[in-house]
C-alpha cells in the first residue's frame, strides 16, 4: 500500500519539468498519460465464506522516454469498496479503502535483442495466474530476444524478485515476517501471421525464504502446512518446477476469431497428487467480443497459495468458467462478466465448493 504523497513524488519524477527537457536530459515530447475508472461486483459463496464486494476503482497510468534507450512506466489507482463479509478464517473479500501501486518500472534497451527492467513489475507478463498473480514484485528482470523475420522470435527472459508481503494482496492480508524470493527463467517464441498466431513458452521457477506468516495465511488457501499460527507455521513441501504456457489464437475473418490458451504447472518439492496443476480456456471472439470457458485445476501445493490468482480459488480447487468479455470502441468502454463453479480437490477442514460471480466495467478516458 502507498500513501498519496509517494504517487504525488512519483509522477514528479517521471515527468520532469520542461527546464530539465531544455537542457537534453529528457525528451518530453514522447510521453503517454491514461486515465480509468471502473465499477465492479464480486460475490462469493462458500461454507466458510459469503461475501458481496462493490468496488470502484481509479486507474492512471503513464510513461516517459528519459533517453533514447531509456524508459519509465507506472501504473498506479484507488479502491474503493462496500459490501458485507462473513469469513470464519481469512478476510480474502474484506472491503478496504486503499491506494494500489499495479507496476513502476524503467526499461533500458541498449540494442534491439537486449532489454533490461528495474522497479515492481506486475507478474501478469508471465500468463501464470495458477503460480502467480497479477501484483507488484520488486524485480530485475533481463530478456534476449532473437528475432528471425520481423513477426516471428524466440527468446530468452530470466527474473529475480522479492515478493512485497506488505502490500502484495489486497484481499488476503499482510505479513511482515521474512525475506521470500521468486526466481522465474523462460525460453519461449512468438509467432505471429495475419490468419494464425502462436506464442508460449517454458520456464523453471523457485520460491525461497517464506515466511511462517505467508505459510499461515496460505493454510485456509489450500496448502499443505505444520504449526497452528502466523509465528511458527511453515510449510510442508517446498516450491520449486517447471511451468508452461502456450496460446494459439486466428482470425478466421473480419468478424470472427478463435483463440486458445493452456498452462501447466509442476512443483517437484511435493508428491503425486499434490504438486500440479493446469488450465484451458478457449474463446470465440464476434466483432471484438468475447465468449469463453475455462477449466482448471490447482492441486493443494502446486504453488504458493498466498501469492497466485484468487480467481481459480488458489489451491487444492477444480472447477470450470463461462463469461463474455468484450470492449465498446466508439465510447472506450470495456466490461467483463464472469461465472465460476469450483470443488475442493482433497479433503480441508478450511476450504468447501465455492460459487462465484464478477462483474466489471472500465471507461477509458
Amino acid at each position: 500500500m502507498i500513501k498519496s504523497k509517494n504517487l504525488v513524488l512519483f509522477s514528479s519524477l517521471l515527468f520532469a519539468s520542461t527546464n530539465t527537457a531544455s537542457k537534453g536530459l529528457i525528451k518530453s515530447d514522447v510521453s503517454t498519460l491514461n486515465f480509468s475508472a471502473g465499477l465492479s461486483a464480486t460475490s462469493v459463496q462458500e461454507t466458510f465464506v459469503n461475501a458481496k464486494l462493490v468496488s470502484f476503482k481509479l486507474r492512471l497510468k503513464g510513461s516517459h522516454q528519459l533517453y533514447e534507450a531509456l524508459d519509465a512506466s507506472f501504473e498506479v489507482g484507488a479502491n474503493l469498496e462496500s459490501g458485507s463479509n462473513n469469513a470464519q478464517f481469512i478476510n480474502e473479500f474484506e472491503p478496504s479503502k486503499n491506494w494500489t501501486l499495479k507496476e513502476a518500472k524503467v526499461s533500458w534497451q541498449p540494442i534491439s535483442f537486449f532489454n533490461v527492467q528495474l522497479g515492481a513489475l506486475n507478474q501478469k507478463h508471465l500468463n501464470n495466474p495458477l503460480l502467480v498473480g497479477g501484483n507488484a514484485f520488486a524485480s530485475a528482470k533481463q530478456k534476449v530476444s532473437i528475432p528471425f523475420t520481423p513477426d516471428h522470435e524466440i527468446y530468452f527472459e530470466s527474473e529475480q524478485a522479492i515478493p512485497n508481503n506488505q502490500s502484495l494482496s489486497e484481499r488476503i492480508g499482510q505479513t511482515n515476517q521474512g525475506n521470500p524470493q521468486f526466481m522465474h527463467h523462460r525460453l519461449g517464441a512468438k509467432l505471429d501471421g495475419n490468419v494464425l498466431s502462436i506464442k508460449g513458452s517454458v520456464g523453471k521457477w523457485n520460491y525461497t525464504g517464506l515466511s511462517s506468516g505467508v505459510a499461515f495465511r496460505s493454510l485456509f488457501l489450500g496448502n499443505s502446512t505444520n504449526g497452528g499460527d502466523s509465528s511458527t507455521s511453515k510449510f510442508i513441501y517446498g516450491y520449486s518446477g517447471i511451468s508452461a504456457y502456450s496460446e494459439v489464437s486466428s482470425q478466421l475473418s473480419d468478424m470472427l476469431s478463435l483463440n486458445l490458451e493452456g498452462q501447466y504447472l509442476y512443483n517437484d518439492k511435493a508428491p503425486e497428487g499434490r504438486n500440479k496443476g493446469n488450465r484451458l480456456k478457449f474463446g470465440l471472439g464476434i466483432y471484438g467480443h468475447e465468449i469463453f470457458g475455462e477449466f482448471f485445476r490447482n492441486e493443494s501445493d502446486s504453488s504458493v497459495a498466498f501469492y497466485n490468482a484468487g480467481l481459480y480459488g488458489h489451491n487444492n480447487k477444480e472447477g470450470v468458467a463461462a463469461g463474455i468479455s468484450g470492449k465498446l470502441k466508439t465510447s472506450k468502454l470495456s466490461y467483463l462478466f464472469r461465472m465460476s463453479e469450483m470443488k475442493k480437490i482433497k479433503s480441508s477442514l478450511y476450504q468447501n465448493d465455492t460459487t462465484r460471480f464478477d462483474l466489471s466495467l472500465t471507461k477509458n478516458f
